[in-house]
């Protein structure tokens, strides 16, 4: 920071007294003073910039005598950035006074507010993210009716006015979505000088609820009297307002009565003829509360760190500041409109669609577009000068670059809404340009404009050429100079040594800082500053020549003043062609944005089917929430949605604490508002329904300062939701009755979801703890219970203090059907620390009041709690002090059996626990005898010793298989990207191949050949991820078999290399053990180390170098160069799918009436090749069908029932293609699968339907035979 200017104390003898005189400001008006090339501030100000600015009290001076004046100075630069915090954080009231002149005499010059900043708009400087909105309201209301609201709203930066009067009900609902609509910055209301009016109570709490500043004007200023004659002479229209359909809105004429007032537009006849009027429809958009745009993260919050922390920030990729301020309000503004959201959907996929075009809009033309809202703004206030008109200039000659963009579209599907939206607008506005350019090519000396010198040609006058003349010889002698210095020097003069027109010291030279050394202690050099890019230093020559440098073109710049006012007044009456410009470009920069964003995404974004309000439902396939998909370290679980008339409409969400609810339902009403501005949406398949509003309740906060706590807070949202709602609504409400008793909470809670399912019939989802709210669904059938997966595992550890039990929770953000049989809440008190004996504490008084314990295995369930920890304690302590016998001592088996009877009969305790009661069935033979043999001591081994691996590896292996499932997403939107290019590249190569057939394997297309290698190799890990996931489903559904098989975790057992398991189930463990290392999944990782850990060390190194391991699993990780012919059919069908002329493709009649290799072009692999990841689906020959009957055959070998009934947590869906198959002719692994489960979706899903169900044989073998190739 610049050091701060310091104020003398004898100047300011008589400013002191002058201050204190000054009429008593608002405690949210700040008083700055103009002292020329400095700012300062006094009083309470002084304090408050000290603080806010300086962070410290330490900057403040006092003047004049005692007790004196508190004074603290500003930079210009620090004045700025001061009042751009002042203004747009704060919501403060700035006021700038200048001195007359006259000794101790100021005056207000300038004013500004958080909706009106017309008189700053150049300190400010543009950097504004949302247009300054400020409206005023006035309101008719008696305590029987509903409420009367007049509205009248100003955006001074595109000088329209609107107007709307709708009634209300008495939480004043749709004027709080109307300020959240418009986004307004401040509100003007009437004064209520004893705050004993209740409605201008409310309208004030709203406004502040929404980030309005408030200022309250006398009842005086909403009077109609003046509003007949202000009116007309501000409006372009010149109509008499007696005509207008809007001055019938009596309320809403009062408000706009005030609003010119305060804004102070009848002041500046440059206002008049300037503004547009209109009439603001609030049931054309979604309506959003604060709560709604809160909960929803739209808009970035002062603590928010990171751009993806909101969606606002997520989705700008403008690069115009009219295209930013343009997605605000679309954020703030969704559709209900079902024709023009697909219309401006349609828009988004042709940019999708198209790389080049994208690139090109965004790289070449977007970025060089400049605010020409606040250029138009310059030209209405006559401040504007020959720059600005240069820039408008600048604008017209890049539109035909707009044109030749857009007209190179060839898909007829995209070229008539690009045509109609675009193109056709900028053609018509490009030719109503034509006088302005040819006028600005005429006058203006645009070869000036590479030194940055905006003039009039000097052919315009006599004397202008004289100045010209000799300011180019001044220039060539200054030159010579700068060839002496170098010399001088020694010094490069293109390289080193510059020779430029500086902005505050013009003309001077500039050394590189690492050549500076060379002009110190020399004389004839003086240096001038020393800056990042250099050390700026001039010599008397070129300071003389400087100074009649300067005086001559103050001279040329006089001399031409003239014809610049000529030619800026002209440039003046192009400004309704200007602001008809940038309202196209800002349309185009943010859909070019979407989808910017809809494809740069980790998984690329699909567009949304949308159906009309009140019909259709909203069904999410693979959800995401894209704000946190984006964040750093994060892995994203996808999750479907299912909102169903009839059937689920109404969905209770339980589960632990930070398992993901909050997340859930919020990624629901982003992806709604997401679809509704007309973007595409984060999922892999979505249909929706269009929602009238999003009202939300999430969160808990209070404010004591206005006296309102966390649970009123609650029940005022609640009770706006309540009144706002309509069936066709959609309603998240994230927690509830927290903030009172349980039981009030909870009665709460039940009645607020029993009127929104009987009364309103909204789609609604409610995360809650109350576990008893699921009960719903056994009433209402249109009540759907869900919850958020976590994995539980107890046991004991050992501590200084004796045994104690520990509790294992692992989130698996994974949302399925039915309701949560347990709260975490204390494992969260673990997480954070708390003091063990508080955890122990609480978990006794929990297991007082709720049955905490989960359903044991089957046997088991009388046993107590205490009982099975102390059995299973007792029982492992005596199996391990029995196997150290027999390792030590060689017993033979008849001895084991005799060893373990003398054991168990000395340990009395043991003896009497009731849980070992329970278990001494495994002991009992058919006879009704106790027979301890060795498999039933292998029984027991492994029914408790490895139990905690055993659930262990069942939860990796969920998250391997929802981790893979992930990675094939992503590998499969980026191979449709690679082949979208790929298809561009083939276009530009076919104009070689034509002329010449030898270039096939140079330049253009051997990159092609190189690229298209790394597609295959993208095809054939992505295949690789669908069958290990195919294998972990299959494991997770036999996991029964997997548990009683033996563990070899003695020496004696660790030698064998085989599995006593079904052939296809060692298959999938060997294949695992092989596969894992060569993968980025570390999910798999950990799945390989417990089977390890399962099976012994030597059946992973048997399985490492390839024993028993799948064959197709050994192809895909072959590291090889895939064939030429491979290579060849490769771009063969992705120039077919794209109709690209590619030399090496076949026809289509070629291809069909080739019998002698498979459709498509691509031969059997010989073996031991790379195994090509695509297979033709044709006419498959007789030695195929045998392979695919022995595979059912070989898979069909496992003798387990197909079905392992509910205790199975698996739940399969068929998978989505592995990757992006551009060819119709060729059949990708689960694509026929992928289209059975598309046509399903669209079929509303019934709730017995199979949820939960896992695969049964049959499914499995399909399956694999589709991936054995």
């Amino acid at each position: 920071m610049a050091s701060r200017p310091e104020m003398r104390e004898e100047d300011e003898s008589g400013f002191c007294k002058f201050f204190r005189n000054l009429p008593e400001q608002s405690d949210d008006t700040i008083r700055i003073f103009d002292r020329s090339d400095y700012y300062s501030a006094h009083g309470e100000d002084a304090k408050f910039i000290a603080n806010t600015v300086y962070k410290t009290t330490a900057v403040i001076r006092k003047l004049g005598r005692e007790p004196g004046l508190e004074s603290v100075t500003m930079t210009t630069m620090v004045f700025r950035n001061f009042l751009r915090d002042a203004l747009f954080r704060l919501a403060k009231r700035v006021e700038i006074w200048q001195s007359t002149g006259k000794r101790m005499d100021w005056k207000v010059v300038k004013q500004a507010s958080p909706g009106n900043l017309q008189d700053l708009e150049d300190e400010l400087g543009g950097q504004m993210e949302n247009a300054p909105i400020i409206l005023a309201v006035k309101v008719t209301a008696k305590a029987s009716e509903a409420r009367n609201v007049g509205v009248c709203f100003a955006d001074a930066s595109v000088r329209e006015l609107g107007v709307t009067e709708f009634l209300d009900n008495d939480l004043y609902s749709n004027f709080e979505s109307l300020l959240i609509q418009l986004g307004v910055k401040e509100c003007l209301i009437q004064l209520d000088s004893n705050k004993k009016d209740i409605e201008l109570a409310k309208l004030r709490t709203i406004a502040d609820n929404c980030g309005c500043a408030v200022a309250q004007r006398p009842q005086a200023d909403f009077g109609t009297k003046d509003i007949d004659q202000d009116l007309p002479r501000l409006l372009k229209d010149e109509r008499a307002t007696g005509i207008l359909p809007q001055t019938d809105l009596k309320l809403a004429m009062g408000a706009a009565a005030c609003l010119i007032k305060y804004l102070g537009v009848m002041s500046d006849s440059s206002n008049f003829g300037q503004y547009q009027l209109y009439q603001h429809d609030l049931s054309q958009y979604m309506k959003l509360d604060a709560a709604a745009l809160k909960a929803l993260n739209l808009m970035p919050g002062p603590r928010d760190g990171a751009k993806n922390m909101s969606l606002y920030g997520l989705l700008n990729h403008c690069k115009t500041p009219t295209g930013s301020r343009l997605l605000a309000q679309w954020l703030k503004q969704p559709l209900m409109n079902v024709k023009e959201i697909e219309r401006r959907q349609q828009l988004v996929e042709a940019f999708v669609n198209d790389t080049e075009l994208r690139q090109t809009m965004q790289e070449e033309h977007l970025r060089s577009i400049p605010d020409l809202y606040r250029l138009a703004k310059k030209f209405q206030r006559k401040v504007a000068n020959l720059e600005d008109v240069v820039r408008a200039y600048q604008v017209i000659i890049r539109l035909p670059g707009f044109l030749s963009s857009l007209d190179a579209v060839m898909d007829e599907k995209y070229k008539d809404p690009l045509e109609a939206e675009y193109t056709e607008k900028i053609r018509q506005y490009s030719a109503a340009f034509a006088g302005l350019q040819d006028m600005v090519e005429t006058t203006v000396d645009l070869d000036a404009l590479d030194n940055h010198e905006f003039i009039i040609k000097p052919g315009f006058d006599e004397s202008l050429q004289v100045i010209r003349k000799r300011l180019d010889k001044l220039k060539r002698e200054m030159e010579s100079e700068h060839m002496r210095v170098g010399d001088d020097l020694n010094q490069d003069t293109e390289k080193k040594l510059f020779l430029e027109n500086h902005k505050v010291h013009g003309w001077c030279f500039r050394l590189t800082r690492n050549e500076a050394g060379c002009i110190r202690q020399k004389k004839q050099y003086q240096e001038i500053s020393t800056q990042k890019n250099g050390v700026y230093f001039t010599t008397s020559t070129l300071q003389d020549k400087r100074r009649e440098f300067d005086q001559l073109s103050e001279n040329y710049n006089r001399t031409q003043s003239g014809l610049v006012n000529e030619v800026v007044s002209v440039a003046s009456s192009y400004v309704p062609v200007i602001e008809k410009v940038a309202g196209v470009l800002a349309h185009l920069d943010v859909i070019v944005a979407f989808a910017h964003v809809s494809v740069h995404a980790p998984t690329s974004y699909t567009r949304p089917t949308m159906h009309a309000r009140g019909t259709g439902n909203t069904v999410l396939k693979e959800a995401r929430h894209p704000c946190m998909e984006m964040q750093d370290d994060i892995s994203f679980i996808t999750n479907d949605v299912s909102l169903v008339r009839n059937e689920s409409e109404f969905l209770i969400i339980t589960g632990p604490n930070m398992g993901g609810k909050s997340t859930y339902i919020r990624q629901i009403g982003v992806i709604a508002l997401m679809a509704q501005i007309g973007c595409f949406v984060p999922c892999s398949e979505a249909e929706l329904t269009v929602f009238d509003c999003i009202l939300a309740r999430v969160g808990a906060s209070d404010s004591q300062i206005k006296g309102v706590s966390t649970f009123m807070a609650e029940m005022l949202e609640t009770a706006n939701i309540l009144k706002s709602a309509t069936k066709e609504s959609l309603i998240i409400i994230d927690e509830l009755g927290r903030g009172t008793s349980t039981y009030d909470g909870f009665g709460l809670a039940w009645a607020i979801s029993e009127y929104i399912v009987k009364e309103i019939g909204a789609f609604a989802l409610f995360a809650t703890h109350f576990h008893e709210l699921t009960a719903l669904v056994d009433t209402y059938p249109q009540v759907q219970n869900l919850h958020v997966v976590a994995h539980i595992s107890e046991g004991t550890t050992e501590t200084g203090n004796g045994v104690q039990k520990s509790r294992e929770v692992t989130l698996l953000y994974k949302v399925e059907p039915g309701s949560a049989n347990q709260s975490f809440g204390i494992h969260v008190a673990e997480i954070v620390r708390f003091p063990q004996k508080v955890i122990n504490m609480a978990r006794r008084k929990a297991d007082e009041l709720e049955d905490f314990s989960g359903k044991h295995e089957q046997g088991f369930e009388q046993a107590s709690k205490e009982d099975v920890e102390e059995g299973s304690r007792l029982l492992k302590a005596t199996l391990a002090k029995w196997k150290e016998e027999v390792e030590t001592k060689g017993l033979t088996k008849k001895q084991q059996v005799e060893k373990l009877k003398e054991l168990i009969k000395g340990n009395e305790a043991l003896l009497q626990n009731g849980f070992f009661k329970g278990i001494q069935a495994i002991f009992t033979d058919s006879m009704g005898q106790i027979n301890y043999d060795t498999n039933n001591v292998q029984k027991v081994i492994s029914c408790f010793v490895n139990s905690c691996q055993q659930n262990k590896l069942k939860v990796q292996l969920k998250l391997s298989i929802s981790r893979l499932r992930m990675t094939q997403q992503k590998d499969s939107a980026k191979a449709k990207q690679q082949r979208r290019e790929m298809a561009q590249l083939l276009e530009v190569c076919s104009l070689d191949l034509c002329r010449d057939a030898l270039k096939l394997r140079t330049g253009k297309v051997q990159s092609a050949r190189i690229r298209v290698e790394n597609i295959i190799r993208s095809d054939i890990t992505t295949e690789l991820h669908e069958i290990l996931e195919l294998y972990c489903e299959l494991l997770l559904a036999r996991s029964q078999l997997l548990e009683q098989a033996p563990s070899f975790t003695s020496s004696s057992a660790a030698s064998t290399t085989s599995i006593p398991l079904d052939p296809a189930l060692e298959e999938a463990v060997r294949s695992i053990i092989y596969a894992a290392p060569r993968t980025e999944v570390k999910e798999m990782h950990t799945v390989r180390g417990l089977l390890v850990e399962k099976f012994g060390k030597e059946v992973a190194l048997a399985s490492m170098e390839g024993e028993g391991v799948a064959e197709r699993v050994l192809k895909k990780l072959r590291v090889q160069t895939p064939s030429e012919e491979l290579v060849d059919a490769y771009l063969s069908e992705i120039a077919r799918f794209y109709g690209v002329p590619f030399g090496a493709a076949k026809s289509a009649s070629d291809v069909e009436d080739d019998d002698d290799e498979p459709s498509g072009g691509i031969a059997e692999p010989a073996d031991g090749e790379l195994e090509p990841p695509l297979e033709a689906d044709s006419s498959a020959s007789k030695d195929k069908d045998s392979k695919k009957e022995d595979e059912r055959e070989e898979l069909a070998k496992a003798n387990t029932p197909k079905k392992l009934g509910p205790q199975s947590p698996l739940r399969v869906v068929p998978p989505s293609p592995s990757t992006d198959n551009v060819a119709p002719r060729l059949k990708l692994p689960g694509a026929a699968q992928a289209k059975i489960a598309k046509s399903e979706a669209k079929k509303p899903p019934k709730k017995e339907d199979g949820l939960g169900k896992i695969p049964d044989v049959d499914e499995l073998a399909r399956r694999f035979a589709e991936l054995k190739r």
